[in-house]
Order: C-alpha cells, then structure tokens, then sequence
C-alpha cells in the first residue's frame, strides 16, 4: 500500500502520551521560501495533513478519494494541491514494505510526469519574465505597485505567458492602462495587477483600445451636420453653402 508521511515529523510532536497528541506548528515557516512559493490549496491541505498524521501515527493513507473524504477541505483534492507539496519535500511518498512497486516503477519516473512536476515547479516560483513584468509594472507611477508576487499571481502570469497575444505585447497591454484616465481612477475605479492577469478577456480589452482615453473634437473641426428635408421646419432642404 502506498501512503504519505510528514516530513520530519518528530519535530512537530509533542506530548505522544496524549490522545489525540498536540502538534507543534513554528513560525519560522512564515519566512520559509520554499512554504511561501506553495499555493493557498496546499499550504492549507499541509496543515490538514498534520492534524491528520498526528491519529496515524504519521503514515496516511495515499487515495486522493479516501482523504477528500477524511479531511475537512470542500475544494476537489487533486494532484495538482498535494504535488507542490511532495516536490518541495514537505511530505514524502511511500511504499509499504509488503506491497512493494513492481519492476522498473520503482525507481523510475515516466517522462510525463517527470516534466509535468517541473513545469508545475516553474509554475509556482516563476521565471526572469515574472519578476521583469513586476517591475515593469512598479515603474507605472499611475498604477497600484505590486508589493510581492505571490504564487497565485506568478501561476496566472505564467498562464498568461502561454498565450502569444500577451507574451509579444505585456509592455504595450502595461504601457495602455497606465495612460487611460479610465483605468488609472477618473471613474473611481482603478485597474488592478490581479484584475489585469485574472483572465484573456480583460488585457484583450486594453489593447484593443476599449479604455483609450476619449478626446473630444474641437468646435472648429467638427464636420457641420446636413440639414435635411425632413430635419428643416420650413419644407426645403437646406445647405451650408
């Protein structure tokens, strides 16, 4: 049987004696680059977990069905919530001496999914581009500046990224709402980061130029309006010769 452990775990146990035992949750983890590259879903399915081991004696169980049934989490529990985990080495995947893996899928990691894990690794800490973009963005004195790229935002700039249309014009889509009255406040609303990466739709509409400013037409080069038959109170059409 395959099942999960927490990392070490004898540093999160206290009073073994007890039922249930208390657990010891530090600090530090605030300031752990590794905790903080992690999606929201995951960092609270980590906590999840360590209540969980702390009844098992810290061998969980490895069926996603099993534990979205054991643990008090509402979103669908995938691969994709507990592999960040796995990769960043705050559990660790097993198998049970009795059942070991057959053959070659011992020691061996199918191509699949060994890229899949890397670009979900690259997706949660980001590229050059991600932080260049924030910058980019910060350097906008009419814009909100960034103050940390989190993992939800670097994930949906990477998504961003995958489509051509932002990835050739990010500079231009940035330079737009950074000069429309619009977006930058005139209405009381200002156009965010998040609102900004959220999804195709939104930096679509900025640059094809939906929030441009409006500038109005001087009175001497506005084209005069044709009066017409049906327009003129007196029954004739009139001209402006």
């Amino acid at each position: 049987m395959e099942y999960i452990e927490i990392a070490n775990w004898n540093k999160f146990q206290h009073y073994k004696e007890r039922n249930p035992p208390w657990i010891k949750l530090y600090s530090y983890l605030l300031d752990d680059d590794d905790f903080d590259y992690l999606p929201d879903a995951s960092k609270m399915l980590y906590f999840c977990l360590i209540l969980f081991a702390s009844r098992r004696d810290n061998k969980i169980r490895f069926d996603l069905k099993w534990l979205q049934k054991k643990l008090p989490i509402e979103e669908k529990l995938t691969m994709k919530t507990i592999q960040p985990l796995i990769e960043a080495g705050f559990i660790e995947r097993k198998q049970d001496a009795s059942t070991p893996i057959a053959g070659r899928k011992q020691n061996a990691i199918p191509e699949k999914r060994r890229e899949e894990a890397e670009n979900s690794r690259e997706d949660i800490r980001g590229s050059g581009i991600v932080s260049e973009i924030k910058d980019y963005w910060n350097s906008k004195k009419s814009l909100q500046s960034i103050r940390a790229m989190t993992p939800k935002r670097i994930i949906q700039v990477n998504t961003r990224l995958k489509e051509e249309q932002f990835k050739d014009n990010w500079k231009i889509i940035i330079d737009k709402v950074a000069s429309s009255p619009f977006c930058t406040g005139s209405t009381g609303w200002k156009a965010g980061f998040d609102w900004l990466i959220k999804n195709k739709d939104n930096y679509t509409k900025v640059l094809e130029g939906n929030y441009d400013e409006r500038r109005a037409i001087p009175a001497g080069k506005r084209e005069p309006k044709q009066l017409t038959a049906e327009t003129s109170k007196f029954g004739f059409v009139l001209t402006n010769d």
